[in-house]
């Protein structure tokens, strides 16, 4: 399981991890039976950088879609090796490291699809449409 979702789980949240078969796929009977109406949220890597398997994104999606719960997929190891287009799909967020694209390290991109809601993590300014904060100043004593 990921950072974030044993994260969620120690904070009380209902977090599912679905198993993969021996060839490294998913069954998508098991994502309907896990899907709930309480389900927040459907996340699901795009490709798998340990066993090269491609998930089926879209039909991932559809599965999702005709419960009403927003999609992401963490497409690091798919931009730029497999086309994706975001405006035909079902995908509602995207996530992507820069360094797959030879931006420096630490670069993210999040893409949200125009109309899904989205609270974000961090409170401050209104960069963003008020999806992320601005840059803090701090005291010259707190720097490092």
């Amino acid at each position: 399981m990921n950072n974030v979702a044993t994260y969620l789980g120690r904070k009380g949240y209902r977090v599912t991890e679905l198993l993969v078969d021996r060839k490294g796929r998913l069954d998508l009977d098991d994502l309907r039976e896990a899907i709930t109406d309480q389900t927040a949220i459907v996340s699901i890597m795009y490709a798998n950088n340990e066993t090269g398997v491609i998930f089926p994104i879209e039909e991932v999606g559809q599965i999702v879609k005709e419960r009403g719960i927003p999609f992401h997929t963490d497409a690091v190891q798919a931009v730029g090796k497999i086309p994706i287009n975001l405006a035909k799909s079902t995908i509602d967020m995207l996530s992507l490291s820069g360094h797959k694209l030879h931006a420096p390290k630490g670069i993210g991109v999040l893409y949200i699809r125009k109309g899904t809601r989205f609270s974000p993590f961090m409170i401050g300014g209104h960069q963003e449409s008020g999806r992320r904060e601005g840059p803090k100043m701090f005291p010259m004593s707190w720097a490092r």
